[in-house]
């Protein structure tokens, strides 16, 4: 990036300052042969650039510390769950309605709306309790994965549903809800990895390696329960 801006061309000196939480993912000597600037590793935080500077490129204790409380995740909240209105979302939301709509009498739209909008709300469910609430409640949830984090709170949010609405599920499209929530929850929990301070990539890897089998077999098994009650409809 700094050849493609011609970085050289516009500044005089060959130094970057780079944020600390850049460190493990940057090679300063392999950036030196690449351009011929210098890294810095500079303090955690933007605000604290100008007493970085004003102090001779020193970083106090202050500058080093690393947060990661209940207003800085917050606010990374709307940008992880951003993805859910991407393209794909909408055309599988509309997958499910279509799907819904199809029966062996014809398609009928009013079925597709009353059998698959319920499948998207708790698709929805899902990303609330996956990408919402588990950032916001991190700190308190058991275990260090994102994974396990994200699937007790979708198993949590799967559990008041079922119990709210009580004898309108039948027995397999509950057993759906509180499969498939947990498993989309858990996936979306993990995407939550790249915007934290507490994660490597090596440590990403092998959690998705971990997470992933099971969140697909949650997610076969929610899958197949929706189809069996659809049979009753």
């Amino acid at each position: 990036m700094v050849r493609e801006a011609r970085l050289d061309e516009i500044v005089e000196h060959r130094r970057l300052i780079l944020p600390q939480l850049s460190a493990p993912g940057v090679a300063a000597h392999k950036v030196k042969e690449a351009c011929g600037f210098r890294v810095t590793f500079g303090p955690v935080r933007a605000a604290d650039l100008p007493a970085f500077l004003a102090a001779g490129m020193k970083a106090d204790d202050e500058m080093r510390k690393v947060t990661f409380d209940l207003r800085e995740r917050a606010v990374l909240v709307p940008e992880e769950l951003s993805f859910a209105w991407d393209r794909r979302m909408l055309l599988a939301c509309a997958g499910i309605l279509a799907a819904s709509a199809v029966d062996r009498d014809g398609v009928s739209l009013r079925r597709g709306i009353r059998r698959g909008v319920p499948v998207t709300d708790a698709a929805w469910l899902a990303l609330l309790a996956g990408g919402a609430a588990t950032p916001l409640a991190l700190p308190w949830l058991p275990g260090r994965a994102f994974s396990l984090k994200g699937a007790v709170t979708g198993g949590a949010f799967a559990a008041v549903a079922t119990a709210t609405l009580g004898r309108r599920l039948s027995p397999a499209a509950e057993l759906a809800l509180l499969a498939g929530v947990p498993a989309l929850a858990s996936y979306a929990a993990v995407n939550f990895t790249g915007a934290t301070p507490v994660t490597s990539p090596s440590g990403v890897e092998t959690e998705m390696r971990k997470a992933l089998p099971p969140q697909g077999a949650a997610a076969a098994v929610a899958v197949g329960a929706w189809l069996v009650s659809r049979l009753g409809r």
